[in-house]
């Protein structure tokens, strides 16, 4: 079993190797359309999968809403387009993950909001393919996660900024 705030006890590729002998070639398809950002690489005409890409869909349509507030200071509804987001749960944790000072932090906060949309979407699921579908995204999820060093990231993001502003300086 897998949990948001601890390291996952294999990788994505042993995972793999685990499973494939005992699950069909359709399966291990859909096991190798999952990206390591837990995106999926190609439409999955599963149930499970179709709930998924549409709350991915929804994420990226709300996160895009705010950043078109936040940078062109359009005049958008707070919370996105009217009628569009449905999931309270999910502008907030936009809101705040846009909001945010520290990218990483936001970036960890939507996260685990997809890693809990996977387990609600796991639902009842104990002992068939949705379980292991969901055990596969929440497992790319938790490897993103693990690749998150602040002190490297901290320095980076430095990098970067002083590079920006040297370039703005010149023009």
């Amino acid at each position: 079993m897998l949990h948001f705030d601890e390291s996952p006890i294999l990788t994505y590729d042993e995972f793999i190797t685990l499973v494939s002998p005992f699950v069909s070639t359709t399966y291990q398809h859909y096991l190798s359309a999952i990206l390591p950002d837990a995106s999926l690489e190609d439409t999955i005409s599963h149930p499970f999968f179709t709930s998924y890409s549409s709350y991915l869909s929804l994420l990226k349509s709300e996160l895009r809403n705010y950043r078109l507030i936040a940078h062109k200071e359009m005049n958008v509804p707070e919370g996105g387009q009217k009628g569009l987001i449905q999931d309270i749960s999910l502008s907030e944790v936009v809101k705040r993950a846009v909001e945010q000072e520290n990218p990483l932090e936001a970036e960890i906060s939507l996260l685990s909001l997809l890693y809990n949309k996977v387990e609600e979407l796991k639902g009842g699921h104990y002992f068939d393919e949705v379980s292991l579908f969901a055990y596969a995204l929440q497992l790319r999820m938790l490897e993103r996660k693990a690749q998150f060093i602040p002190l490297e990231g901290n320095t980076e993001f430095k990098r970067l900024f002083t590079g920006l502003q040297s370039i703005i300086k010149s023009i």
